[in-house]
C-alpha cells in the first residue's frame, strides 16, 4: 500500500499542473490554448473529485469514542451583510441624498480546514472588513450594521457571548493589516508578553511558557533574530518579513490545536 499522503497528492499534482501552465504560456496559440483548456478542465475534475471524498470521508475522520481524530474546523459565513449610516454632517449637507453605504452586501462562503483561501479584490471592495466580521474584530458603533450567519462545525457563534467569543478564541487567530508592536523590545520579548497575555500562570508554568515561545520562534523561522529589537521607522530592526512573521507567531503562541 501506498504511504503518500492525500495532502502530498495534492500539493504534488497543483505543483505539475502550475509546472505545465508556464511551459503552455511561452507555446504557439495552436498548443497553448487547447493545453490551457485541458488543464482547466483537469482542474475542475480534480475539485469536484475533492468535494465528494471530503462529503463521503467527513464522518469515517473518528478516533474509537467518536470524537474527531484530528481538530479541524470548518468556517462558514451566509449572507453577510455591513452597513455604515451617515453623518449628521452628511445629511445636512445631502439632505434626501444620504444613504447608508454598503460595505458588505450578502457575502457567503466557507473556510475549509488544510486550505489556504485567498479573498481578492480591488481596494475599498471590502476585504478586511469581511476578516473583521469573521473574527468578530468589528467595533461597536451606533451608525455601523452588520447581519448574517457565521458558523463554525455548523454550531451558530454568532451571537457575542461569553462562550461564543471563547468559541472564536479557540477557532481563529487574527493577524492585523497593520503590525503594532513596541519597537524597543526584542523578538523574544514581544513573543513571550503575547505567551503571558495568553497562557496563564494558573494553567501553565513558567517553563511551559518559555517552551513555547522557542517552539513557535522555530516554526515560524525568526529564532536567529529573537535578540533583535523589533524597531519601527525611526529605530532600526527586523525585516518586514520578520515582522510579519512575528505577528503570525503572537497569535500562535499558546493558541489552540485547532489554530
Amino acid at each position: 500500500s501506498s504511504n503518500i499522503a492525500p495532502a502530498a497528492v495534492n500539493t504534488s499534482a497543483e505543483m505539475l499542473e502550475l509546472a505545465a501552465g508556464i511551459a503552455l504560456w511561452s507555446c504557439p496559440p495552436h498548443i497553448k490554448i487547447p493545453g490551457v483548456v485541458g488543464l482547466a478542465a483537469l482542474r475542475g475534475i480534480r475539485a469536484k473529485l475533492r468535494e465528494r471524498e471530503e462529503e463521503t470521508g467527513g464522518n469515517n475522520n473518528t478516533v474509537g469514542d467518536g470524537s474527531s481524530a484530528r481538530d479541524e474546523v470548518v468556517v462558514r459565513w451566509d449572507d453577510v451583510r455591513m452597513t455604515l449610516q451617515p453623518t449628521k454632517k452628511e445629511k445636512k449637507k445631502l439632505g434626501a441624498d444620504a444613504k447608508p453605504k454598503r460595505i458588505l452586501d450578502g457575502v457567503s462562503g466557507a473556510a475549509k480546514p488544510g486550505r489556504l483561501l485567498a479573498i481578492m479584490g480591488p481596494s475599498g471592495s471590502g476585504k478586511t472588513s469581511l476578516l473583521n466580521a469573521l473574527a468578530a474584530q468589528v467595533p461597536r458603533s451606533k451608525r455601523l450594521t452588520l447581519r448574517g450567519t457565521l458558523r463554525h462545525d455548523d454550531v451558530s457563534v454568532g451571537k457575542d457571548t461569553r462562550r461564543n467569543r471563547k468559541r472564536l478564541n479557540d477557532a481563529v487567530a487574527y493577524v492585523q493589516q497593520q503590525d503594532v508592536f513596541y519597537s524597543q523590545l526584542t523578538v523574544r520579548e514581544t513573543l513571550e508578553t503575547a505567551a503571558a497575555m495568553r497562557m496563564p500562570t494558573s494553567t501553565y508554568t513558567q517553563s511551559q511558557r518559555s517552551d513555547a515561545v522557542d517552539d513557535v520562534l522555530r516554526a515560524m523561522g525568526i529564532a536567529h533574530v529573537a535578540s533583535s529589537k523589533v524597531g519601527d521607522v525611526k529605530t532600526r530592526g527586523v525585516s518586514g518579513g520578520e515582522r510579519k512573521r512575528l505577528a503570525l507567531a503572537c497569535e500562535l503562541v499558546g493558541g489552540s490545536p485547532h489554530v
